[in-house]
């Protein structure tokens, strides 16, 4: 767990998920949330450690979760751009 919590970056913070779960089930809320807050962004920079060995040891549903969030985010986004073509940036 202290990979996780005391972590300043992606890369040591990354470890939490190569250890067996019964070390790191206490935070696992935080983890998941972690995983979900920076999976797009990871996919997109493609770190070195962000192989498909280190994916697979992400839970499943997780990015099944991230993934919902993320079209979610773009449903409301196109709703508040439609509304802003009709009444002009700044007034939403």
């Amino acid at each position: 767990m202290d990979f996780f919590l005391k972590g300043t970056d992606d890369v040591v913070k990354k470890v939490t998920l190569e250890h067996n779960k019964a070390h790191w089930l206490a935070i696992q809320e935080e983890l998941k949330e972690w995983v979900q807050a920076n999976w797009w962004r990871w996919k997109e920079e493609k770190p070195e450690w962000f192989s498909l060995a280190w994916q697979k040891q992400v839970p499943e549903g997780w990015i099944e979760d991230a993934t919902e969030r993320s079209r979610e985010k773009g449903r409301r986004r196109s709703s508040v751009d439609k509304i802003k073509g009709v009444f002009g940036k700044g007034r939403v």
